[in-house]
């Protein structure tokens, strides 16, 4: 069985337009031409597309399925087409972006949806790791650029200082933890709520957290502002994830520590040879510097 790529379009075209004349002309051929494609699809396909009795060409329920179908696949002819000619023209056919996950979501979204617009055949494998994942994940050359929270001193590495997140210390009031009465050995008893390794933490904050003995570590920052507002301990949180918590009192802020401010940077190998989609990557980030 062969299908033409003109009986599809035709198929689609007439369903679009409403009528074989219709559908010729929108796709500049004789409207003879048109119906000798569809009968041949029918003839191929052995079923009947449309239903002949009706003034207009109405689709049967079989013709209904197959229009669906044959939509689909002409997109992604187009979407082949257009891939394609991205390859020619040296475009990556695909990236991948490792992100810290203290990095705030509304500024990273808003590059990613700039990217896709930009080159929507790339495709983009994105990671979200804490502190030293996304270094190692670059080390490793399974990404080709990150956003990290700990810039190394290696040579080979370009790196640009991106963004600054606050990093607050929190729990509900009426959790121990929230008075600013206690002893460092009570303290350091209460359960502190982590997300992976903490060892970036206890360099930028050593007094306030190397003591601490009882932890939990959870796997992302929505689960850790769940436990948080439970009452499970406390612990450090991104000033976006919890700012309308703060206002409305569901949070405060802990009195016997300090907020972390934590520089996030954007890296990536110089020794890399970065294609037009890798720069324009880099480029959309810098942009969104916090100068």
């Amino acid at each position: 069985m062969s299908i033409s790529h003109e009986a599809l379009e035709a198929l689609v075209a007439i369903v679009n337009h409403g009528s074989f004349r219709a559908a010729a002309e929108e796709l500049h051929k004789a409207q003879s031409s048109v119906s000798y494609a569809i009968k041949n699809l029918e003839k191929e396909l052995e079923i009947e597309v449309f239903n002949r009795k009706s003034y207009r060409p109405k689709l049967t329920e079989t013709g209904r399925l197959i229009y669906n179908k044959a939509k689909h696949i002409l997109k992604m002819q187009d979407e082949l087409v257009d891939f394609t000619e991205s390859l020619k023209s040296g475009v990556e056919a695909k990236l991948a972006l490792s992100i810290s996950v203290v990095s705030p979501n509304e500024v990273f979204t808003e590059v990613l949806k700039n990217f896709k617009l930009k080159f929507p055949q790339t495709e983009l494998k994105l990671f979200f790791s804490s502190f030293e994942g996304p270094l190692q994940s670059l080390m490793a050359e399974e990404s080709d650029m990150i956003i990290s929270s700990n810039p190394p001193a290696q040579v080979d590495l370009d790196k640009l200082y991106w963004r600054t997140v606050e990093y607050i210390p929190v729990c509900i009031p009426d959790y121990p933890a929230a008075s600013s009465n206690l002893n460092e050995n009570y303290f350091s008893s209460l359960t502190q709520l982590i997300i992976g390794e903490r060892s970036l933490l206890a360099k930028k904050a050593a007094n306030d957290l190397i003591e601490q003995t009882n932890t939990w570590t959870v796997g992302s920052f929505e689960l850790k502002k769940k436990f948080l507002l439970e009452g499970l301990g406390w612990g450090f949180m991104p000033r976006e994830y919890i700012d309308d918590d703060i206002d409305q009192g569901k949070l405060v802020k802990l009195p016997s520590k300090n907020t972390n401010h934590i520089p996030l940077y954007q890296i990536r190998r110089i020794s890399d040879s970065h294609g037009p989609a890798a720069e324009a990557l880099w480029q959309l980030f810098t942009e969104t510097a916090d100068r």
